[in-house]
């Protein structure tokens, strides 16, 4: 039962997702909340506002903030190496 509403939800979503104009602009700030999420294991001390706060003016004054832009930047790389093969592969 909770898979088949996981599924339904998913597939909403994507439809959802459909109709945005960019949305790769949901894309990054997911990518950002889960590099800060991620970097905090690590025990970086950035929060989300101060990573946007950088990505906007391109100024990273801590070396926390850093690492979690290091993070995106990775994120980001393995998802258009995903994309890439998907082409690759269905194109």
């Amino acid at each position: 039962m909770k898979l088949s509403e996981a599924d339904a939800s998913l597939g909403r979503l994507a439809g959802s997702g459909r109709l945005l104009p960019y949305p790769h602009l949901l894309m990054n700030a997911y990518v950002m909340r889960e590099a800060v999420s991620s970097s905090r294991i690590e025990g970086t001390q950035a929060s989300l506002t101060e990573v946007f706060d950088a990505a906007v003016t391109g100024q990273t004054k801590r070396d926390d903030i850093r690492e979690v832009r290091n993070y995106v930047a990775a994120l980001e790389h393995g998802i258009s190496r995903l994309e890439g093969a998907f082409r690759s592969r269905c194109g």
